[in-house]
């Protein structure tokens, strides 16, 4: 399988990734790298990571919360139950209990889920607010 690399000629198609023999063909000449300069792109792309970095942190944060297969069944769970405390959690994932609190902490930092203290019982529920965004952001990228 031949790679790809890139030509310069005058024509409108320089922005287009060819073969150097499909170069010659179309009587460019082969250079081995980018015809345009994006320079440019990458100091604006530079500068807009800069500016919004603690949104970008929180946007990996949400991420890595729902990358995990056993954080999304924890989501499921508590929102079929409503709220739940974490020994039912643990129970019904059959999974030990330091696992699903570790789980839960990650959610919770990335807003996804809320806890509250009923005695000495901490009960989660799902963040519906902050899941119907990440929802709509994924359906946006997706799109």
């Amino acid at each position: 399988m031949q790679s790809e690399v890139a030509f310069s000629m005058d024509c409108p198609a320089n922005d287009d990734y060819f073969t150097p023999s499909q170069t010659r063909a179309l009587g460019g000449s082969w250079s081995g790298r980018p015809a345009t300069n994006y320079s440019h792109l990458q100091a604006t792309a530079q500068s807009l990571i800069k500016e919004n970095k603690k949104q970008i942190e929180k946007a990996n944060l949400v991420i890595k919360a729902l990358k995990s297969t056993l954080r999304q069944r924890i989501l499921e769970l508590i929102m079929n139950e409503g709220s739940m405390p974490v020994k039912d959690i643990y129970t019904a994932l059959h999974t030990e209990q330091s696992i699903v609190s570790q789980h839960l902490s990650i959610l919770k930092s990335a807003n996804l889920v809320a806890s509250t203290r009923d005695g000495k019982v901490t009960r989660y529920a799902v963040n519906f607010a902050q899941l119907q965004k990440v929802i709509g952001y994924t359906r946006q990228l997706a799109a």
